[in-house]
């Protein structure tokens, strides 16, 4: 079945949003200038108020608007995206042999110069830290007893957070990397929560942990638990009803808490401001492994499970 790329610009530069099959239906609302290569602007996806850009090659759709027939040159001419069309290829930058057993994670500092690995699956858990320019290990923390399922760093790069499976009670581990020196989170009393994911906030008030609270009734009876990273004591706690909450994200303003998780896969919007949820959504598929919004909050990327189970992918 022959397909036609739709992209978000005028050109073969420009990203690939979807595809169309030949001979698909499409709205065309504008075009490219005389003298340059045709391409023809269209509703994409259909219905909705977006645009995207098509190749403009008379017989590979047919076009709907209504009266237009197939002179698409009467439309008017479209002007091209912002952005620009040119797109870098990455460039490999270093490389070299990690040596650690069941590598799960990896997150880099803010400004680059080093990153953070959890690894361990039965044995050998630990956080390690190391440069990025060699590999070179800069600390490492092995004071675990079971899996280590996510690491984060402060914005401002003071700080490193991990959460974890623990029979020591310190399921959120935080400390300072300066000098490796442990910080403590309080306000949590009762079980030891089952954490699972781990975010700071963009303007490094808020430090976001998701999971679920064992012995409240069932491993979907989940939770984000919201520290003040001035005392780091617990300041609220928001219910997930239905799901392990293995995913989250703030916006670039820190005004937006994006939350997901398994297995119902429920995308969770909340407002910082009063910790609100304002909108939910289920994109359709069994669980939310992984979410990123894009600098401008515009986008929402999500990462899925083909196969979830309640503590998450399989």
């Amino acid at each position: 079945m022959a397909v036609l790329n739709v992209r978000s610009g005028p050109g073969t530069t420009f990203p690939v949003l979807g595809q169309l099959i030949v001979g698909a239906s499409v709205q065309v609302t504008g075009r490219t200038p005389e003298g340059q290569e045709r391409w023809w602007q269209i509703v994409y996806p259909a219905g909705s108020g977006q645009r995207a850009w098509l190749i403009g090659r008379d017989g590979l759709v047919r076009v709907s608007n209504p009266g237009l027939g197939e002179d698409v040159d009467a439309l008017p001419v479209a002007r091209e995206p912002l952005a620009t069309s040119s797109v870098p290829a990455p460039q490999l930058t270093a490389m070299f042999p990690i040596f650690d057993a069941d590598l799960r994670v990896t997150r880099f500092s803010p400004d680059g110069a080093q990153f953070a690995t959890a690894s361990g699956n039965h044995t050998a858990f630990s956080v390690k830290v190391r440069r990025t320019i060699d590999g070179g290990l800069v600390r490492e923390f092995t004071q675990y007893t079971g899996i280590v399922w996510d690491v984060a760093f402060s914005p401002d790069g003071k700080w490193l957070a991990s959460v974890a499976d623990d029979r020591q009670r310190q399921s959120l581990r935080i400390w300072q990397l300066r000098d490796g020196a442990p910080v403590t989170a309080s306000g949590i009393s009762g079980t030891t929560p089952a954490f699972y994911t781990l975010s700071f906030s963009p303007n490094g008030r808020w430090l976001a942990v998701g999971g679920y609270q064992p012995g409240s009734g069932a491993i979907t009876d989940g939770v984000i638990w919201l520290f003040d990273t001035d005392s780091w004591q617990l300041r609220q706690t928001l219910s997930t009803a239905g799901q392990n909450s293995t995913a989250l994200t703030f916006s670039a303003d820190s005004q937006w808490l994006v939350t997901g998780g398994v297995p119902d896969g429920l995308v969770r919007i909340w407002q910082t401001s009063d910790w609100q949820m304002v909108h939910s959504f289920s994109a359709g598929r069994l669980g939310v492994r992984g979410l990123a919004l894009s600098p401008d909050s515009a986008l929402l990327a999500t990462g899925f499970c083909d196969e979830s189970g309640t503590y998450g992918c399989l």
